[in-house]
This record gives C-alpha cells, sequence and structure tokens, in this order.
C-alpha cells in the first residue's frame, strides 16, 4: 500500500533535482561543475534499486538471499555513492574563495604563499598598482 507513495516521493526528488540541475548550468556554465551535478541525479536515478529490492521482498518474490534482492541493493547502494560524491564535488567547484582565506581549508592566512594549516599553495596576493599606491 505504501509503495505508491514512496515511488511518487522518488519521482518527485528526482525532478527537483533535475530542475536544480538546469538551474545550476544556467548560473554557473561550469562543465565539471555540470557533470558532477548529473553524477548525483543519476545517483538518485539508481536507488530505485532500493525501491525494486522492497517491492520484490514483500511480494514474496525474493528472499533477503535472492540474486535479484542482492543485485537491486547494490545498485541502490551504488546510486547513493553516485549522490554523496557527485554532489560533495559540485558544491566544491561552486563555492567561491573568500578573500584571505585558504581555498582549501578555509584558514585565515592574509598575504601568504602557502596555508599555514594545510600547506595548500595559494594563489598570489594581488599588489596595489602604482596609480593606487601614489594616491
Amino acid at each position: 500500500m505504501l509503495t505508491p507513495i514512496f515511488v511518487i516521493f522518488w519521482l518527485a526528488i528526482i525532478f527537483c533535482s533535475v530542475v536544480a540541475d538546469v538551474i545550476i548550468m544556467v548560473q554557473t556554465r561550469n562543465p565539471r561543475t555540470i557533470a558532477f551535478c548529473f553524477l548525483g541525479t543519476l545517483g538518485l536515478v539508481l536507488t530505485a534499486g532500493f525501491l525494486i529490492a522492497g517491492v520484490g521482498l514483500l511480494e514474496g518474490a525474493w528472499t533477503v538471499y535472492s540474486p535479484g534482492f542482492v543485485l537491486a541493493m547494490g545498485v541502490g547502494c551504488a546510486g547513493i555513492a553516485c549522490f554523496v560524491k557527485g554532489y560533495t564535488k559540485a558544491r566544491q567547484f561552486m563555492r567561491v574563495p573568500d578573500p584571505g582565506k585558504c581555498s582549501s581549508c578555509g584558514y585565515p592566512v592574509g598575504r601568504l604563499a602557502v596555508c599555514t594549516e594545510c600547506g595548500a599553495a595559494l594563489p598570489a596576493a594581488a599588489e596595489p598598482s602604482t596609480v593606487e599606491a601614489l594616491d
């Protein structure tokens, strides 16, 4: 009885994910961000394995040791992994580093060339132009 509710909820989540991917695509125009966002959406689609496994188990077609159940659960787990990897990497590429902070760990570094907290190389700090220095 709850299966149709879960399917509708799952489809709504995928629809919202695709809409969010399109918005991110329009805003960022960064191919790597877009690719990782769609990897996250693919992960959501693969989580259908959990629904399939649950229906097969509830209807008595499978037991916990059936190959079909194990395969469906594996596909669902792969979906979770794709979702987590895709969206965490997409957020990393969308993040705009704060000036004066390390882009890797967020530690305040000022004008240093290397982060003292994590050791990441930092972009060179912009030197004031000669016109600004004369004013």
